[in-house]
This record gives structure tokens, C-alpha cells and sequence, in this order.
């Protein structure tokens, strides 16, 4: 009796967490953040302007054209099937993806033209390693593909094993090549400054 009570206090509580989790998938929600990852691949023209870059020069990055689609394709799954983690995890590699090329942009027109002048050079150092998490959604998405769940329990050790080494992955990726190749040459100049802290630049003939 003192069981059923137990079991009949904590269902309320249950559906109320999923009912939350439910209401946050939504449609809503994936105009949202849909419409962030059109703002930020509407970033990417000035931000190119800016850098002296063309928009198929990624370097470092996924290129926007990449993300434009994982984000078409996400932003329609998650509107018409909200429950659907696929959906999500799409307009997840969308976004780190155009993410990662705007800081691309923005820290090469900082630390390579600006002689690091520009506000919050360094938000984008950190932002400009977004490629990584977004390739590891990509598998993501193969492992959890059509539904978003895997295909038998057993793949559940797979797919934990691939998010163990891919988080290691990440933070390798992340100290060992952070920036695309001109944004390290420009910091490894600026540290090597001379003695009133000019930094050695030298640009590229013809741009980039």
C-alpha cells in the first residue's frame, strides 16, 4: 500500500520533468535556433570583408556552405519532428560550424590585420575551435540515425565509447590546433615582438 502511495507521488513528478524536456523541443525552439544560425551565417560576409577572406577560404573551419545544409536539414526535422534528437543534433553541427568560421574570420582580421586591436580578440581564439564538437555530431548523427536512438542497446556502449574519445579528440583539437594558419603565425609574430612590443607582420602577397 505504502509502495503504491510512493509510486503514485513520484509519477506527477515524472511527467511534469518530461513534459518540461518535451515543451523545450518544440517548434519554437527550433525557430530560434534556426534563425541564430542565419544571423551567424549573415555574420560571415562582413566578418570575410573584414579579414580580407573569401567565404570558400574555411581554412581551419567547416565551410558555411557545409553548415547550410546541416542546418536546413536540422531546422526542418526539428520543426516537423520536435522529439526527434536528430533534428537537434543537425542545427548543432550548423551552429558550431558557422560559429567557428566567424571566429575564423574575426581573429584574423584582429591578431593578423588589426595587430590585435579589435574588441574580444579572444572570444574568438576560444570560439574559433567549434569545428571540433561539430564533426562529432556529425557521428553522432550516423550512430543515432533515423530516429535519434540507437539501433539496440548494445550500441549504447558504442555510442558512449564514441563520445569518450571524442571529447579527448576535442581538447587535443583544441590545444593543438586552435587557430587556421594565419592566425598562428600572427600570434607567434606578436609574441615575438620587438622590444616596444611591435609585432613582425608580414602579409601575404595578393591576400588570401
Amino acid at each position: 500500500m505504502g509502495e503504491a502511495q510512493q509510486a503514485a507521488g513520484q509519477a506527477p513528478v515524472t511527467t511534469e520533468v518530461t513534459g518540461r524536456r518535451f515543451r523545450l523541443a518544440s517548434p519554437a525552439t527550433a525557430l530560434v535556433l534556426g534563425g541564430l544560425v542565419l544571423v551567424l551565417m549573415g555574420a560571415d560576409v562582413p566578418l570575410a570583408r573584414l579579414a580580407h577572406q573569401s567565404l570558400n577560404s574555411s581554412g581551419g573551419s567547416i565551410p558555411v556552405w557545409f553548415s547550410a545544409a546541416f542546418g536546413a536539414v536540422g531546422f526542418v526535422v526539428a520543426w516537423r519532428k520536435p522529439r526527434n534528437p536528430l533534428g537537434w543534433i543537425l542545427l548543432g553541427v550548423a551552429a558550431f560550424g558557422v560559429l567557428s568560421e566567424d571566429a575564423s574570420f574575426y581573429a584574423v582580421a584582429d591578431y593578423r590585420l588589426g595587430h590585435g586591436g579589435l574588441p574580444l580578440g579572444w572570444v574568438a581564439l576560444l570560439a574559433q575551435p567549434g569545428w571540433a564538437p561539430g564533426i562529432v555530431l556529425v557521428g553522432m548523427t550516423v550512430l543515432l540515425f533515423p530516429d535519434g536512438r540507437p539501433p539496440s542497446p548494445r550500441w549504447r556502449w558504442v555510442l558512449w565509447a564514441y563520445l569518450a574519445v571524442a571529447m579527448l579528440w576535442i581538447a587535443g583539437a583544441a590545444g593543438r590546433r586552435p587557430l587556421r594558419p594565419e592566425v598562428s603565425q600572427a600570434c607567434r609574430s606578436m609574441a615575438e615582438g620587438d622590444e616596444r612590443g611591435a609585432p613582425h607582420l608580414q602579409e601575404r602577397p595578393g591576400g588570401v
